[in-house]
Order: C-alpha cells, then sequence, then structure tokens
C-alpha cells in the first residue's frame, strides 16, 4: 500500500461528499484526479498533461509574437503613408514650380525638368578658372634666352635709340 496514493484518495472522496454527490460521482472524481490508473499510466497521463501545457503556452507566445508583429506592421504602414503624402506634396511643389498642375505624373514632370535644363545654355568652363591652372609657366615655355652680349647696343645705336625715344625723330 502506497500512503501517499491513499491520502490523496481520501481526500478526493471528502471533496466529492461535500459536493453530495453519489458514488457515480465519487468514481469520477478519482479517476479524474488520475487514482483509480496504474502508477504507469498516471505518469503517462502526467506526461500528457505536461505536452499540452507546453503546447498551449507555445501557441500563446506564438500569439503574443503574432501581436507584436501585427503592431509593427501598422506602424511601418503608418510610415509609408506619411511618405507617400510627403513625396506627393513634394510633387506637386515641383509641379507647381514648373508651371504644372497638382497632380501630374512623375514621368511627365521629369521630362519637362529635362527639357527646361537642355534648353539652358551651359558656359564653358575657361581653362584658367579651373582649380588644376597653374600660373607659373615650365621652362620649355618661356621664350628662348640669348646671350648678354647679342642684346646690349653698341654705343652709337645706344645714342640713336635715345635721341629717336626722346626727341621723336630720327637718328643724327
Amino acid at each position: 500500500m502506497n500512503a501517499r496514493r491513499i491520502n490523496a484518495a481520501a481526500g478526493v472522496v471528502l471533496a466529492a461528499q461535500k459536493q453530495r454527490n453519489t458514488a457515480t460521482g465519487i468514481a469520477a472524481a478519482l479517476e479524474a484526479a488520475g487514482l483509480l490508473q496504474s502508477p504507469e499510466s498516471a505518469a503517462e497521463r502526467a506526461q500528457l498533461q505536461d505536452d499540452i501545457t507546453g503546447a498551449c503556452l507555445a501557441r500563446y507566445e506564438e500569439e503574443q509574437e503574432n501581436l507584436r508583429l501585427r503592431a509593427r506592421v501598422a506602424e511601418l504602414e503608418a510610415q509609408a503613408a506619411e511618405l507617400k503624402a510627403d513625396r506627393a506634396d513634394r510633387q506637386d511643389d515641383l509641379a507647381g514650380a514648373l508651371g504644372h498642375s497638382k497632380g501630374t505624373e512623375w514621368p511627365d514632370l521629369i521630362s519637362v525638368a529635362a527639357a527646361a535644363t537642355a534648353s539652358e545654355a551651359r558656359p564653358v568652363e575657361d581653362p584658367h578658372d579651373s582649380p588644376l591652372h597653374h600660373t607659373y609657366a615650365l621652362g620649355r615655355d618661356l621664350p628662348e634666352v640669348t646671350p648678354a652680349a647679342e642684346r646690349l647696343l653698341s654705343g652709337d645705336e645706344l645714342k640713336r635709340a635715345l635721341r629717336g625715344h626722346l626727341f621723336g625723330g630720327g637718328a643724327s
């Protein structure tokens, strides 16, 4: 005899008697409590009950995750709607700037903007305005240098040049 099983059965019988159950009601209460089963079948029943509890818990967690995901989807849909409205406002602003009515489609606005941009004359860049332009010249770019002796004028040539320059006339 197992004292624990007997005490458990006594507790179930007492509770069933307080509810004024018949003998069949008491037997049903014992069966529900798992006391009319063999220890093996009672262990199996307890294992099945644990499996059912685990499955219910897993389902509850999945439902919570689904709720969280639904809330995130709603949040993203609200952001998408806000971005779509902002895009429509910008599209209408661009349409107004190009002289078209609100609601003009993007492809039409793009072709109008491209045509307006293409028609504008673009200035050709001056090569000296380039950030790569340097004002210094390399040796190969400078004029050829002549010896100093060749550049000096003789005394008579110098006098004639000065007279011509000073008196605006010919040399004498």
